[in-house]
């Protein structure tokens, strides 16, 4: 039986008198023990962009590129029509197993990258997700979804849920299958297993979602005195930026297009923002795992619970004191108690 969310959470080690009570120390190290400054505004979406890919790209390059490692792309085509690229990560463990037994299928996980919906690509996470197919010993599909504002919503939900077409092919079993999203592509995860389950078309289901630190909810504001502000590494500011590009509400330079799409706020469909969903029943059993010092945790414990209170097996887990993307830094401990968390979770499937 899962944990309630509410009850499962990583508390840090005591930190020095000097860094305050909710920092890991880890992070204050990280900080150089002291507050960080005040970083600059980011206003130009495009800016957003580039600095988000650079500084994820030089982050998973430095993850080794397991041994062995099979990866090779094919086309798809979404539910409009578009074609797009899933590039396909399997390791040793698992070429062997279907070399020695070629006819049972095996898990695989559906990955979706982060980036806040309007960054991020396969190429720049090729390492990470690599090293997450090596540790869980399981098959990875990573979609090349679209990015808003090029393709606001629904462009990158519709090409996130266009998995199981060629499942034999690759020798998946469609009942071990586990959808896993960062940030952003938590939400598109989330998303896909909500319009699966209105319109009755998986079966089997989803056996399982992992929710790392996941961007649910376009409503989510910080007051002006919060001490964690100072803290977060994903800014409100880029986060409003990134949900008006998502749901096309605003004006954009690049092409000079003007979206509205959506004309009220009571008009954003839960696909969209998945926290807006009022029933959550039949979703597949879910693992989130977020730091306290993310601008996503309170959104992040909120659909937990709703998970729980609604008959939905949910483990929810709040690693103390480290901000958005904690995992991205080696000398965190809890970046390996996440990925430890995680593939724990993903191997009872």
């Amino acid at each position: 039986m899962l944990k309630p969310a509410a009850t499962a959470a990583k508390t840090p080690t005591v930190p020095s008198s000097s860094c305050p009570s909710f920092v890991h120390p880890d992070y204050w190290q990280l900080l150089g023990s002291k507050p960080p400054a005040p970083p600059p505004v980011v206003t130009d979406l495009h800016v957003l962009r580039e600095t988000t890919n650079a500084t994820t790209k030089t982050v998973f390059d430095a993850i080794p590129l397991p041994d062995g490692m099979d990866i090779t792309t094919s086309t798809a085509t979404s539910a409009d029509g578009t074609e797009f690229e899933i590039t396909r990560f399997a390791p040793l463990s698992t070429q062997d197993e279907q070399t020695k037994d070629p006819d049972t299928p095996q898990r695989a996980i559906v990955f979706a990258f982060g980036g806040g919906l309007v960054a991020g690509t396969v190429p720049i996470w090729r390492h990470a997700i690599a090293d997450l197919a090596e540790r869980a010993g399981t098959q990875v599909f990573a979609p090349a979804y679209r990015l808003a504002p090029e393709d606001p919503y629904p462009a990158a939900i519709d090409d996130a849920r266009r998995r199981r077409a060629r499942a034999p092919e690759f020798r998946v079993d469609p009942a071990r299958l586990v959808t896993f999203g960062v940030s952003a592509g938590g939400n598109l995860v989330a998303a896909a297993a909500l319009r699966a389950r209105d319109e009755g078309r998986l079966d089997p289901p989803i056996a399982a979602m992992v929710l790392r630190y996941p961007m649910l909810d376009d409503r989510t504001r910080v007051e002006e005195g919060d001490p964690r502000l100072a803290y977060l590494t994903w800014r409100p500011e880029a986060n409003e930026l990134a949900w008006e590009a998502y749901l096309a509400k605003s004006r954009f330079r690049k092409g000079l297009l003007t979206y509205r799409v959506f004309e009220a706020d009571d008009s954003i469909p839960y696909t969209a923002a998945p926290a807006r969903a009022q029933d959550l029943r039949g979703l597949p059993t879910t693992f989130i795992g977020v730091g306290d010092l993310d601008l996503f945790c309170d959104e992040s414990m909120a659909f937990a619970e709703r998970l729980e209170q609604q008959g939905v097996r949910a483990k929810a887990v709040v690693y103390r004191g480290v901000p958005h993307g904690f995992d991205m830094v080696p000398s965190f401990s809890s970046r390996q108690e996440l990925w430890n968390d995680e593939i724990s979770f993903i191997q009872q499937f």
